[in-house]
């Protein structure tokens, strides 16, 4: 029997159903444990306040969560009715015992009938709303006194409309001119950079607080004047430079000679490497720390390294007291950064709503907001008044998911209503244990408010989903747990089973034995067990124990209701896609199929990664690694192997590289869907995916995308705008409400459920695995801004808090109260069986896991020990024999034997670049990207300068990696041979992305006007040409070149430069195995010759005349250039040698050009101009294809 307690007034009588003991009157709060029946009593009530209270559907408010779920009610509710309109006529052989008992108490049938039949004749028109839908109906219905638009749309989802804000803010306060606000962009952009803060990383933040609309700040962001520490660190960097540029070879022999300094510390190379990258730092105006291996040059650290007294030196001084400066400037910029941050907040919730009323639209918020402002507004009291006379009762249900906002409105039309006496019944309906939602807005602290405030409550303690033996097992284990919630205000109720018969599980001829198995991996030597081991362990033997499963079922010693236990009455419940791809794998490994749901939205699923990386592949097929991501995916079905042997085969990867380039021309020229279609069929893609085991879903979800990205088609322009949506959709995805991206479900009931927690809220299985609730994290653990619950609940941020430690502490026990109401959720989604895991892990103490079970802190063993003695024997404790991973179950162990390796292990192949060689980097698979914006590592320090505003030329242009960016990324984009004010447009664009401002976009064409038109001699011929005579059909812009490498001798290669005169500096001895990748800023051809042109925007001075030859021959020593231009020629003569009949090089070959954007002029400065000989060229080819030259 359902149990029911009217928590403030007394009990009711324990027998009777909270349907029909609770009076319908008054505001109530009914508290529905997991499984207790809900809807049941919801519609129960329902036709109550039809029978007793004489109301008409559409004066019966019920409000509910989603679309679905509202469709759901009102079905649920129709068939209480027509079963009660049944039983009066006496038609009624299936009423439950609710009817029955209503009929027996009815005292006119005949009314009651009439009653029931005109509210089946209207309940299409009941007001069965989301909150979201019924805001919107009254501020439509009344337009003038709420002052809404009559029509407006209704955006789902603001994610694109927020970023654009969030880009706006960033170009307006973060990345503007120095004349317009405090923060030099050189140096607060570079601070930014090196902490790995973009505006992506902004737009993340924001989007994580942008649900919570009554977030305050306290105190309201004050901007942060920082000319002060920005002048005091410029000053002592400037007097460091100078001290460090005098003293250099002097504080290098006192290094060499000083009495008591560890030498081994400080040998002469590793001071030499040390004092280089220092130089190197004074050289980069943008940068603030000093290089982390600097700092073993500190008075602290030689301190350390010595006997004796404290060595002193002045640039031990000067470094000292710019390391202070330094860090103090660093601590004022994480403030400026906290303040713009909260600026931010600021700016977006009063600017979104603007954007979205220029647009027409409104967002879900917006009618929360609107409906709350109007009820409290110049005629609130009467809107109220109204609402009461049309919803004299209503139904709130999911209330635990409430925020302060919803809650605001029902206090304000039923909760006054009800304290003025008025005739009102409103329930609300909802449990606390199960508020899982905070990253949609939802707040706990709202709900216990509004608990507060009710006079009545309720609870259902009958549970009708689980059976007895599992029930026992729940509530013997939050028993022994003395603070199951971490919160006071919520408890764990103890439920009984309902007497309604439920399907058995029957195991070797046991009827429900043990249902809660406590799954526990053990550390051998009492030290945690990391996080890898356990998620790995978790994996296998969770796919393990299902395959014993249905091979059990499969015999027929394992029944569920009478027939075999089947795949598609086993669910696991993860956390993360991570977990879901990790037991799909481990499933299939075993043969078994899947049905992977890590999210109720397909944004979240495999497929939504797949796209994007195959679509990423498809824009950009010559950059990084994104080919071999997509060739490596679900879609093309691609194996490691196979994927290497293309790359190795001649002719193979262009091949390949050029039906993606055709893929990107069709998708610009005739749109995604057509180019989708022709990829799919090529490649065979629906064709291999439907004979995969869960191939129905992942077609499923691939058909979704894909409409959901050509529904965006009017929207975005262009690829890059389309890839980012999509890439900023499946960031969004756990917060993304909008019902068209929910996860559309086909024919997977057969296979196994791997679903999220939060997907499988409101469902229920037979048998549920959870892996992975021992997984715990301290997501504050880095926050310098955190949101948290004041003593009134008001969620808040401080601005700049006293105590920060107390705060991330507080939000630390918020995030482990929601894990456990999440494990709670978790928990009750079986009916017969669950597996809970757990183990020695080095993340289990912050985990719901660690505090359910283990809080006493008594051994894991101990522990699980001592819960399996609960009576009846209902749970079960299994310990994994030790802490290695568990070998998946089968029937033959030989099975399990390896092949012996026949053959020696190939040395790793390895992808590197000209940078990798010149850093001694040989990784394998390092990346190649362009080298925009390179500095010489050797080069005497220059002048400290800070970048100044538009209006200083050429030399006053920014300087650092983002600016040299820019410039390659504008001469990429324009026709250098058109009129350069055709190129401003583009020049704004790249100034706005690399986060500069678009006012240098007039310099910036000038100035490249002029290297347009400057004389480049020919290296071959000696004649002048100019960029402007190049036909723009005969470039090839950022040239990608995988030049193969078999033992090439490097080392060789520098020898070989040396010999022919060239500057270059030594590598260590290396054969290497792999390719050689690259990118060519400019190969073009000029009157039968083919010329390699290289972007250079280092800074050499402050006039043309220090980019003469001997500054720019400097440079090129400095950077190493030589071998770089040498590597470049050789990746063009073998192109040239495969598409060029009668390649000659002599004759067809013109050279390389070095272009110093910064010192080219009409008089020839600024260039380097070279033709390697054919002998030198040809040399390195063979040393490169592992050939020995000739002697």
């Amino acid at each position: 029997m359902t149990v029911s307690a009217n928590m403030a007034s007394g009990a009711d009588d324990a027998a009777t159903p909270v349907a029909l003991s609770a009076p319908l009157d008054g505001l109530r709060l009914i508290e529905a444990s997991a499984g207790t029946g809900k809807t049941w009593t919801l519609s129960g009530l329902y036709l109550r306040l039809i029978l007793e209270r004489g109301l008409n559907p559409e004066s019966i408010l019920t409000v509910t969560f989603t679309k679905a779920a509202t469709a759901e009610l009102r079905d649920r509710i129709r068939a209480r009715l027509q079963q009660m309109q049944d039983l009066i006529e006496g038609r009624g052989t299936e009423a439950d015992s609710l009817c029955q008992a209503l009929l027996a108490r009815l005292p006119d049938r005949d009314l009651a009938l009439r009653r029931l039949r005109a509210a089946l004749r209207g309940i299409d028109q009941a007001a069965i709303y989301t909150i979201h839908a019924f805001c919107q109906r009254v501020l439509s219905d009344r337009a003038f006194s709420s002052g809404m638009v009559f029509q407006n749309d209704i955006v789902p989802d603001v994610g694109e409309l927020r970023r654009q804000i969030v880009l706006d803010f960033w170009r307006r306060r973060i990345a503007p001119s120095t004349a317009s606000q405090h923060v030099p962009p050189a140096l607060f952009l570079g601070w930014l950079e090196s902490h790995g803060l973009d505006v992506d990383a902004l737009a993340r933040w924001a989007a994580s607080l942008a649900t919570r609309p009554r977030l305050h700040i306290r105190p309201a962001p004050v901007p942060l004047d920082l000319k002060e520490p920005i002048a005091a660190f410029v000053a002592h960097r400037q007097r460091a430079a100078d001290v460090f540029a005098q003293q250099r070879d002097a504080f290098t022999q006192w290094l060499a000679t000083a009495p008591g300094l560890k030498r081994a510390s400080y040998r002469a190379g590793d001071v030499a490497k040390r004092l280089n990258d220092i130089a190197h730092y004074f050289a980069q105006p943008d940068v603030i720390a000093l290089p982390k291996k600097a700092e073993s040059l500190l008075p602290e650290a030689l301190s350390r390294n010595s006997t004796g007294d404290p060595p002193t030196h002045a640039v031990l001084d000067a470094l000292a007291s710019l390391d202070a400066a330094a860090r103090q400037l660093q601590q004022q910029f994480a403030r400026a950064w906290r303040s713009l941050r909260l600026d931010l907040l600021v700016y977006l919730r009063d600017e979104l709503p603007l954007r979205l009323q220029a647009r027409r639209e409104q967002s879900y918020d917006d009618l929360l907001l609107g409906l709350q402002r109007a009820l409290h507004g110049e005629r609130g009291e009467t809107l109220a008044d109204e609402l009461r006379q049309q919803y004299p009762a209503a139904m709130i249900d999911e209330f635990q998911d409430t925020d302060p906002l919803q809650w605001d409105i029902v206090r304000r039309i039923w909760a006054d209503g009800v304290a003025a006496g008025q005739p009102l019944c409103a329930f609300l309906v909802g449990d606390p244990k199960q508020a899982i939602y905070s990253f949609r807005g939802a707040d706990i602290h709202a709900y216990l408010q509004a608990r507060q405030a009710c006079g009545h409550r309720h609870a259902l303690t009958e549970n009708q989903r689980s059976v007895s033996g599992y029930l026992q097992a729940l509530n013997h284990l939050y028993e022994a747990c003395d603070d199951p919630f971490l919160n006071p205000d919520i408890q764990y109720q103890p439920v009984v089973a309902s007497l309604r018969r439920k399907p058995a599980l029957i195991d070797g001829g046991l009827v429900e034995p043990s249902p809660l198995r406590l799954m526990a991996l053990l550390s051998d030597d009492g030290k945690p067990l990391s996080n890898g081991a356990g998620e790995r362990w978790a994996s296998t033997t969770t796919a393990a124990e299902i395959a014993d499963l249905l091979r059990r079922a499969a015999d027929g010693k394992l029944e569920y209701d009478g027939r075999p236990l089947r795949a598609g009455d086993i669910a696991v419940l993860v956390r993360s896609h991570f977990q879901s791809r990790q037991l799909r794998d481990e499933l299939a490994r075993l043969g078994i199929g899947c049905a992977e749901q890590a999210s109720d939205n397909v944004w979240a699923s495999t497929e939504a990664e797949d796209l994007e990386r195959l679509l990423s592949a498809v824009a950009s097929p010559h950059r990084g690694g994104t080919l071999r991501a997509a060739l490596l995916g679900r879609f093309w079905g691609w194996t490691l192997p196979r994927v290497i042997a293309t790359e190795q085969q001649e002719g193979a990867w262009d091949q390949l590289l050029g039906e993606f380039d055709h893929y990107r021309m069709l998708w610009r020229d005739r749109g995604f869907m057509r180019m989708l279609r022709e990829l799919l069929r090529r490649r065979g893609v629906i064709e291999r995916l439907a004979a995969l085991d869960d191939g129905e879903r992942s077609l499923t979800n691939l058909f979704h995308l894909a409409e959901l990205l050509q529904a965006e088609r009017h929207r975005l322009h262009g690829i890059e705008a389309q890839l980012r949506w999509l890439a900023q959709c499946r960031r969004d995805a756990l917060g993304n409400r909008a019902e068209e991206s929910q996860l559309r479900l086909e024919s997977d009931a057969g296979l196994v459920q791997v679903l999220t927690i939060h997907a499988s809220k409101g469902l229920e299985y037979p048998v549920v695995f959870l892996p992975y609730l021992w997984s715990g994290k301290d997501r504050q653990a880095d926050e310098d801004l955190i949101a948290y619950h004041d003593a009134d609940g008001a969620l808040c941020i401080d601005a700049d808090p006293d105590d920060i430690d107390a705060i991330r502490a507080q939000a630390l026990d918020e995030s482990r109260a929601e894990d456990l109401r999440l494990a709670y959720v978790a928990l009750t989604r079986a009916k017969n069986r669950c597996y809970l895991f757990t183990g020695d892990f080095s993340s289990r103490p912050l985990s719901a896991v660690g505090h359910l079970l283990h809080s006493r802190g008594e051994p894991t063993s101990a522990c699980l020990q001592q819960l399996a003695q609960a009576p009846g024997d209902v749970i079960r404790y299994q310990a994994a024999p030790t802490a290695q991973r568990r070998a998946a179950h089968h029937d033959d162990p030989a099975r399990l034997d390896s092949r012996t390796l026949q053959r020696p292990i190939p040395a790793a192949q390895i992808v590197t670049s000209y940078t990798g060689l010149s850093r001694q980097i040989d990784e394998p698979l390092a990346e190649a990207m362009p080298d925009h914006d390179q500095h010489p590592s050797s080069a005497e320090p220059a002048p400290l300068r800070i970048a100044r505003s538009p209006g200083g030329g050429r030399f006053s242009f920014p300087r650092g990696a983002a600016p040299g960016t820019c410039l390659h990324a504008v001469l990429e984009r324009i026709d250098l041979s058109a009129d350069p004010v055709s190129w401003r447009a583009v020049a704004e664009a790249q100034l706005r992305a690399s986060g500069m401002p678009a006012e240098w976009a007039d310099e910036l064409c000038q100035w490249l006007a002029e290297v347009a038109l400057a004389p480049l001699t020919c290296p071959s011929s000696g004649k002048p040409l100019q960029l402007s005579q190049v036909d723009p059909q005969r470039r090839l812009i950022e040239l990608a070149f995988h030049l193969p490498l078999c033992q090439a001798d490097i080392a060789r290669v520098v020898m070989l430069a040396r010999e022919h005169g060239l500057q270059v500096s030594p590598l260590a001895p290396a054969r290497l195995d792999g390719y050689l990748r690259g990118f060519i800023d400019l190969v073009f051809e000029h009157q039968g010759r083919w010329y390699v042109a290289d972007y250079k925007s280092n800074w050499l001075g402050d006039s043309v005349a220090e980019y003469d030859a001997d500054a720019v021959s400097a440079a090129m020593d400095d950077g190493d250039y030589h071998l770089q231009y040498l590597l470049y020629t050789v990746a063009l003569h073998r192109w040239l040698k495969w598409r060029i009949d009668g390649y000659h090089y002599e004759r067809d070959m013109g050279g390389v050009l070095y272009l110093f954007l910064r010192g080219i002029d009409s008089q020839g400065l600024g260039i380097y101009a070279s033709r390697p000989p054919l002998a030198l060229v040809s040399a390195i080819d063979r040393l490169l294809a592992g050939e020995q030259e000739p002697v």
